[in-house]
């Protein structure tokens, strides 16, 4: 019998077990792909701190039960208790006066909108009736216009009669209050007490609900149910005003940072762990009451980062350092985002995004490491070779190179130029070198990289000497006693900028004192003669020299040129100069050359050139080639383009962009690659091969790792930040006027004597470390602009006069052009906002009365203002620093309301003053004088040391 076969090739059992098992098997990868998608890391951050949240609410909500069953909350039932009762005992009289309450506020109400109707009536009937008395005046009409005055005074009338029974309406009215209130006694008080209790719990449980994993919570977080009202979701911030440039077209940035840093803009999580902690600066960042909101700024335009990233990876987290990156490693599973081009900046370096928006303002206010870094470039000259916008007004930072072989020698030169810090070991100009590509070449390639080094180093002095232009300096006027210069330098404020200490290294080359060169060794490096000249006149030399002109007498002149120059560096003196040699001199004008022009026509060239003209052509390169125009005046360069890069966006730059060269030490990310740079500017020619003239050329500053770390965050300051106008810190036409002012205290130095910023004595003022009695010490400078008159100032500043002649620091003259001195006075003036520019004479305002006048005279001699005080042309008797200024320039020099200001409480004025304070908590030690009244006295004296201009006042003697 025949087998019935079915006509397939396959068993249909089997083919079902395959589609159930294929079909369970797409169910699983659907659920696991639905898990995946559900289950992103940062939910568990959030139900972590919801776990954490919900842990803290239920303590408070116990503290808050407790709270209500406390003896104080029993006792305030029992009282409410107890008002009740006895609420209930009067409750027809209460019920008796509120029903008359109701009716006299409903008279009220009638009352005073008739009054308000007879008041509206009266102001427009008012108004006309004026005008028309007016007209009928002009006309000569009496008669009508009294008419018309007597009917207004009826609208008038009707207006008081309304207003007067408001009133007794409104007396009626408090008087009914009152009532109530003292039958009702503090039944409302205490039940608002008690009921205040109970919402505070209530709050804590509603929030308990909303936050504690649950039944609820958990279907309302559950996959594919999560679109209603889920507990766990992303936080954003749309910044339509802050944008990424993404090719052709700008986005808005989109911040979820908060997704995972959920409390960064709520006060009270300050010590809580991270992603879980308050911002450390509500004040400044993020509070919504701060300068800079969440909501406006995010934290990607100040931090860096990835600003959609949800995750601990592509958000672009940063590490600060090896071991956080393996604990992120481990924890996280971070690894650096290679392709995104901001990631967010470490620790160190966060303060490069206030640059994006505050590079108008000469120091940005709590933002001490980029100040630090942006002084470092200025004082660097990192502006000298790179274009950098904002820095282009800089004068250059050397000196001008025009007359240097009136200066100094060839061979000191050639010495320094070698290697700087072997003359000074804080010089600023930097090394270029010896340095780590400047190594010998294959044997027999080239000559040896010293002599090259010594033959470039020996054609730019030949150049520079050959372009200078001679000054001649006449014999030193008489002999100099470096005794008395040696105090003169330590007196005189010479400290405010420099030092005479040969082992001062300066680590810090932005403070006050560095400002100058050392002056140690100066024997080793000119002669008596050009430094007398250039004590008398420093601009004769270098006219855009900030070295102000102290003044000096020939003989004060004699003295201190005579202690510089004798001040050596003797290993300095002992070193050989290096010179060329004619191999190596040949070899680079032959290098060179045959870069213009074919190798026949280099060789033919070279037949026709002495040992000179070669030294010219090679020494004209190497300045081109190193850029040491950027920092001084040399004839020949003055319109020439500095060599380097652009730095102005220098930090949106792509990593793929930067040179690593063979280097695998150093992390490939900007600060990593920035920060090698700075510590090694030839490092990334390492193991390369390249021709002599192909080398990097940037010097080496020998920056510490401080100054690197804070020029990285510089650089990431300068970059391309795409927002609106008004994101930036745009400053006000006063704020303008004080940056500007800024600026020149910046450049001329002028915290190196005084203290503009009470909160920084410690950081201003260096010349007070060398200057033992605070008597002597310059004057503080903060609120001078309500305190000096602006004309007065502008002269001063122009032509300083002597304030305090026993002092031995003296205020210089910095030969300050017009408008830079407007610029100054416009300063003080604005940040105190004080009257400018004018102040008109105050007795021509407001002269003395008499009585005044006669009791401001008495109360000066009586608190023995002259014990300190001069007037006029008289002498002290005190010692130096006991001192006080001349009083007879008071009325051309101060503003008077400050005179008042200063009698009131000088220390708060002047923190420190010897000044004594007469009128503590505004109480006069004459109780007689003008009634003893403190304003009264003080305004008198003002009157009086006013009144001193041009008087010779005798000067008071003894210690009483």
């Amino acid at each position: 019998m025949a087998v019935d076969k079915p006509d397939r090739n396959y068993d249909v059992r089997n083919l079902n077990k395959v589609f159930a098992i294929g079909s369970i098997v797409l169910t699983i990868t659907v659920l696991l792909m639905v898990i995946d998608d559900y289950v992103r890391p940062w939910k568990d951050f959030q139900r972590r701190f919801q776990r954490d949240e919900a842990r803290k609410v239920e303590r408070e909500i116990r503290e808050a039960e407790r709270a209500m069953a406390s003896a104080d909350a029993k006792r305030l039932q029992e009282e409410l208790r107890k008002e009740e009762a006895e609420l209930k005992k009067g409750r027809d009289e209460y019920e008796r006066v509120r029903k008359e309450l109701d009716k006299i506020n409903a008279e009220h109400y009638g009352r005073d909108l008739e009054f308000r109707f007879s008041k509206a009536t009266y102001d427009s009937v008012k108004y006309k009736t004026e005008i028309e008395i007016e007209e009928l005046r002009q006309k000569n009409r009496p008669d009508e216009a009294n008419a018309k005055r007597a009917e207004l005074d009826a609208v008038k009338k009707k207006m008081d009669d309304a207003k007067v029974a408001l009133d007794a309406v409104t007396a009626r009215q408090d008087q009914a209050k009152a009532e109530l209130d003292r039958l009702a006694g503090h039944v409302e008080e205490t039940r608002s007490k008690i009921e205040k209790m109970a919402a505070a719990r209530d709050r804590l449980q509603k929030r308990l609900e909303t936050i504690k994993p649950g039944f609820v919570t958990g279907l309302l977080n559950a996959p594919m149910l999560d679109f209603m009202a889920p507990t766990l979701k992303i936080e954003q911030v749309v910044l339509p005003k802050l944008r990424h440039d993404i090719n052709f077209m700008e986005i808005p940035r989109v911040d979820r940072c908060m997704t995972c840093h959920t409390v960064i803009d709520k006060p009270g999580y300050e010590k809580g762990p991270q992603p879980f902690r308050t911002h450390p600066n509500l004040k400044l960042y993020v509070e919504a009451q701060s300068k800079h909101p969440l909501e406006s700024f995010g934290c990607t335009a100040c931090h860096g980062g990835r600003d959609r990233g949800t995750s601990f990876v592509n958000a672009a987290h940063t590490a600060e350092n090896e071991k956080q990156k393996k604990e992120w490693e481990e924890k996280y599973g971070w690894q650096p985002m290679h392709f995104w081009e901001t990631p967010m900046r470490s620790r160190s370096h966060f303060y490069a995004g206030c640059y994006q928006c505050h590079s108008r303002q000469v120091e940005i206010p709590q933002a001490g490491p980029l100040n630090r870094g942006l002084r470092t470039v200025e004082v660097s000259g990192c502006y000298g070779c790179h274009l950098i916008k904002g820095f282009e007004k800089l004068r250059k930072l050397g000196p001008d190179l025009g007359h240097i072989a009136s200066k100094t020698d060839p061979k000191w030169a050639l010495k320094w130029i070698r290697d700087p810090r072997s003359f000074r070991s804080s010089a600023r100009m930097p090394s270029f070198f010896g340095q780590t590509n400047q190594a010998d070449g294959p044997k027999g390639d080239r000559p040896a990289a010293k002599d090259l080094n010594d033959a470039e180093i020996d054609a730019i002095v030949t150049y520079l000497w050959d372009k200078s232009v001679p000054i001649k300096y006449d014999p030193v006027p008489g002999n100099g006693d470096p005794a008395a210069g040696k105090e003169l330098v330590h007196t005189i404020g010479c400290f405010a900028c420099h030092t005479d200490d040969p082992g001062e290294t300066f680590v810090d080359r932005t403070q006050p004192r560095a400002f100058g060169p050392n002056l140690a060794g100066l024997g080793s490096k000119t002669s008596q003669a050009w430094i007398f000249r250039w004590l008398k006149d420093p601009k004769h030399y270098w006219k855009a020299t900030y070295m102000p002109n102290l003044r000096l007498t020939d003989q004060e002149a004699l003295d201190i040129s005579a202690y510089l120059v004798s001040s050596r560096n003797a290993e300095f003196d002992k070193t050989e100069a290096p010179a060329a040699k004619k191999q190596a001199l040949d070899w680079l004008t032959t290098e060179y050359l045959s870069a213009r022009m074919s190798l026949a026509a280099t060789a033919e060239k070279m037949k026709t050139m002495t040992e000179r003209d070669r030294k010219l052509f090679l020494g004209e390169r190497m300045i081109n080639r190193y850029g040491c125009f950027g920092c001084h005046e040399i004839k020949g360069f003055e319109n020439v383009q500095p060599i380097g890069t652009e730095l102005t966006e220098e930090g949106s730059k792509p990593v793929a962009r930067l040179d690593f060269g063979l280097e695998h030490d150093v992390e490939e990310t900007l600060p990593a690659w920035v920060y090698a740079k700075l510590k090694n500017p030839r490092r990334f020619d390492r193991g390369k091969i390249k021709a002599w003239d192909e080398k990097l050329k940037m010097p080496d500053f020998h920056f510490n790792d401080q100054e690197a770390t804070d020029l990285v965050a510089v650089i990431q300051g300068f970059s391309k930040a795409r927002m609106d106008a008004e994101m930036r810190r745009n400053l006000s036409p006063q704020e303008v006027g004080i940056e500007e002012g800024r600026r020149i205290v910046r450049n001329r130095n002028c915290i190196g004597c005084h203290v503009f910023n009470l909160d920084r004595q410690n950081e201003e003022a260096a010349i007070r470390a060398t200057m033992k009695d605070p008597g002597f010490y310059p004057p503080l400078l903060h609120g001078e602009g309500e305190k000096v008159i602006p004309s007065w100032l502008f002269s001063f500043l122009k032509g300083p006069t002597t304030i305090r002649p026993w002092l031995t620091a003296r205020m210089p003259t910095f030969g300050f052009e017009d408008q830079e001195t407007v610029n100054l006075t416009r300063m003080f003036a604005y940040i105190n906002k004080a009257e400018y520019p004018f102040e008109t004479d105050y007795f021509k305002i407001e002269p003395p009365a008499p009585e005044l006048a006669a009791a401001g005279a008495k109360l000066f001699t009586e608190f023995k203002c002259l014990q300190c005080h001069i007037a006029g042309t008289g002498k002290p008797t005190r010692e130096a620093a006991d001192l006080a200024p001349n009083l007879s320039m008071a009325r051309a020099r101060l503003r008077p309301n400050w005179i008042e200001k200063w009698l009131r409480d000088p220390q708060a004025v002047a923190p420190g003053t010897r000044m004594p304070g007469y009128f503590p908590d505004m109480q006069s030690p004459d109780k007689e004088a003008l009634g003893g009244d403190a304003a009264l006295q003080m305004k008198a004296l003002k009157y009086h040391v006013l009144s001193l201009a041009g008087k010779e006042t005798p000067v008071v003697t003894g210690n009483d």
